[in-house]
């Protein structure tokens, strides 16, 4: 049996997913090069697994993502929901409370992986443009909190500054 793709479609846009085979669930996740289509080793996995070979925001057909803070909050929720797929999985008895543990610890070490690149990215964009995060953030807050889409007056961006205004 090949795999199939297909794109889900997530909080942060449309994701290509590779998927193909039966049994336990293996997740696929791919390296910065962005491999995967036509990945030999799939299609043998396949053969034993039920593998699931997303690929990243950028890479192949999924959308990518424009802003560091939308990865932020994209790796963020991921995060959420792997925790409750293992507390859920834990309780039909499919995976040991030490296992659980195991993979709820990797979890958060990718978690915390994925804060240090966001924190990189904003570095590097403050480097060559000198874009301040506090000021998009305090901004960003200040629409959630008037629960207003578009534009925020009395931001620290300035009146009338825009939810995505990078400036």
């Amino acid at each position: 049996m090949g795999m199939s793709t297909e794109l889900v479609r997530t909080q942060v846009g449309e994701v290509q997913v590779r998927r193909g085979g039966s049994g336990e669930v293996l997740v696929y996740l791919h390296s910065a090069n962005g491999e995967g289509e036509g990945l030999v080793v799939l299609d043998e996995l396949s053969r034993h697994f039920d593998v699931v070979a997303p690929m990243f925001p950028g890479f192949g057909e999924s959308e990518g993502i424009t802003e560091i803070d939308d990865m932020d909050d994209a790796v963020d929720d991921l995060h959420v929901d792997y925790i409750q797929a293992i507390f859920e999985t834990h309780e039909r008895g499919s995976v040991a409370l030490q296992n659980a543990v195991q993979l709820a610890l990797v979890g958060r070490f990718y978690e915390r992986i994925g804060d240090h690149a966001v924190n990189i990215g904003e570095r590097v964009r403050y480097m060559v443009t000198g874009w301040l995060p506090e000021h998009a953030g305090a901004a960003r807050q200040a629409v959630r909190d008037a629960g207003v889409e578009g534009t925020v007056e009395g931001s620290p961006l300035g009146d009338g500054a825009r939810l995505d205004d990078g400036a």
